[in-house]
């Protein structure tokens, strides 16, 4: 037998494996998936005042034909923020550290105490687990509430606050994503999504989030404002920039005495 017709089998009998080998890979990857529960309602309500005490509120469903115990939940946290010199921000700059939070406390939606929470601090992230060993009948719902505060989540200035709460991407599908912003002294001012009024309380709300991410970016003052198109810090400093052009031009180019 010739080397060319050996080479040719040897090829032919790599090349007819490989392909056997993607027969069951090919099945499994055309397999629909499966979905266990749902998160029918993420609800965050933030409480604004020196500390942020933030509820939330997770509405779990179960979607097959027999019940299913929900188990560890986990939440993951950061803060990103600008980096500093002093107390003065780099523009165009960012950095993610873990977000600070304390009492932290969960509960089922019928007020019984849940009692393993374990919180951790990663080098840009901190982790809140806590676990709903609650057994959920076919298509019926539970109800876990989680409650902690934390003084990270705004970011605070002379004239205006900023704030930033995050969906973070899910293993498990979000039918509905909802913040809530209850502010103690001061009124939103910006937000990167036309809120809802309820009172005194914003609401932005996402549907069918599934297992995407999504955040609501806002900012807040005590002076009383509308809502803007555009971030009232960024037309604060803008103003300043422009009244500092104005003044240097009209100084280089006024009419000088004498001259």
């Amino acid at each position: 037998m010739s080397s060319h017709l050996k080479n040719a089998i040897k090829i032919f009998t790599i090349i007819l494996a490989i392909y056997v080998a993607s027969i069951p890979l090919a099945h499994a990857v055309s397999q629909p998936l499966v979905v266990v529960e749902v998160f029918s309602e993420d609800r965050v309500h933030l409480d604004i005042d020196d500390t942020t005490h933030v509820t939330r509120t997770l509405v779990i469903k179960n979607e097959i034909d027999k019940p299913i115990v929900p188990g560890v939940i986990t939440l993951v946290l950061q803060k990103q923020s600008p980096e500093k010199i002093g107390p003065v921000a780099i523009p165009f700059t960012s950095v993610v550290k873990p977000l600070k939070v304390m009492n932290v406390t969960a509960r089922m939606g019928d007020g019984a105490a849940i009692t393993d929470v374990k919180v951790t601090e990663t080098e840009n992230s901190t982790i809140i687990q806590y676990g709903a060993w609650v057994p959920i009948e076919p298509k019926q719902t539970l109800t876990v509430v989680l409650e902690y505060d934390s003084p990270d989540i705004v970011e605070k200035g002379l004239l205006f606050s900023t704030l930033q709460y995050p969906f973070t991407s899910s293993s498990i599908p979000v039918e509905k994503a909802v913040v809530e912003t209850s502010i103690k002294n001061g009124r939103v001012t910006y937000s990167s999504e036309k809120p809802v009024m309820n009172g005194n309380t914003h609401i932005w709300e996402k549907s069918s989030l599934g297992m995407d991410s999504w955040g609501v970016a806002l900012e807040y003052s005590m002076l009383p404002l509308p809502l803007l198109p555009i971030s009232g810090g960024t037309l604060l400093w803008g103003l300043i920039l422009l009244i500092c052009l104005i003044w240097v031009v009209w100084t280089y180019t006024r009419p000088r005495k004498g001259a």
